[in-house]
């Protein structure tokens, strides 16, 4: 994340960050628990607000890309009608 202060940043108590059990979420019209709809990678950005690489500089998306990251946008566990 960028720094505090900096445009665009996330104020840090809005940045939790814990790991938290799989709950079930909405992915296009499919409902499960993440690890069953998307494919298998290192590591996962999960939010449910759209995630723009642009939040990340050059240096942090080059890591992103290493680390073969995905970022998943889901929303609540109840498809979008």
């Amino acid at each position: 994340m960028r720094p505090v202060g900096a445009p665009g940043a996330v104020a840090l108590p809005l940045a939790d960050g814990r790991p938290g059990l799989q709950a079930r979420v909405a992915l296009g019209d499919r409902v499960d628990r993440l690890d069953n709809l998307l494919a298998p990678r290192s590591w996962r950005i999960v939010s449910r607000h759209p995630v723009s690489l642009e939040i990340f500089d050059e240096r942090q998306r080059r890591l992103l890309e290493s680390l073969d990251v995905q970022l998943a946008h889901v929303s609540r566990g109840c498809p979008r009608a």
